[in-house]
């Protein structure tokens, strides 16, 4: 029940931004409407899998894998948008090609046929190396917030909330990512006990914390 709420609750900021065309309003806001775009996506065609196939090539831990560079990609530019510095700008296109040559390689070290579905793995080290880049932009965000930027009143900003929600979910779920190869398999998962639901925890307290960033970016747009 608790991975079905989490799996729903993407929902809520994703048909926000979609109603209230906040995307078409707001740069950042747009490249956060593509990553909860991506994670809509991702959530359709493994329910679609799951559906379709029977086991054992009910797998659906390949479209994870794809959703995951979709994702880093989509932040990344969202990150690109909301410290608007040449240099910085720069540094952020060359980590996500290096990122994105590093998740494909790491893609096939861990999954070597890579088309034996049933058998498909979660990357080995591409969600800590994402985690940690992600937890490493958002800390420089804050630094410039609280440095160099005269912002009258965090609290009604919206992109703090919406990087403390990515704070939270991706320090939260750093420590779990690191045993993702060897718990998530298909028909057999290592057993980490209460730790299994932290990311569904995680995932819901950051769409809360969307949200009401989201809720700002309303008052600042209209």
């Amino acid at each position: 029940p608790l991975s079905f709420f989490g799996d729903i609750a993407v929902c809520i900021p994703y048909f926000f931004i979609l109603f209230l065309n906040l995307h078409k309003k707001d740069e950042s806001i747009k490249y956060l409407f593509y990553y909860l775009f991506s994670i809509v996506v991702k959530h359709i065609i493994a329910y679609l899998v799951y559906v379709s196939f029977e086991r054992p090539y009910d797998n659906t831990l390949y479209v994870i894998n794809i959703s995951l560079i979709f994702q880093f990609i989509s932040l990344s530019y969202f990150f690109k948008s909301i410290l608007k510095q040449t240099t910085v700008i720069r540094l952020i296109n060359i980590i996500t090609i290096l990122y994105s040559v590093f998740f494909f390689f790491d893609l096939f070290i861990s999954n070597p046929n890579i088309l034996d579905y049933p058998n498909h793995h979660l990357n080995k080290y591409s969600y800590i190396v994402s985690n940690i880049l992600i937890i490493l932009g958002i800390l420089y965000y804050f630094y410039r917030l609280l440095v160099e930027v005269n912002v009258p009143n965090l609290l009604t900003f919206p992109n703090f909330w919406i990087s403390c929600g990515l704070l939270f979910s991706n320090a939260g779920t750093a420590f779990v990512n690191l045993f993702n190869y060897e718990q998530y398999t298909w028909d057999n998962f290592l057993d980490l006990g209460f730790l299994i639901y932290l990311p569904n925890i995680l995932e819901i307290i950051q769409y809360i914390f969307f949200m009401i960033g989201l809720w700002f970016s309303r008052k600042h747009t209209t």
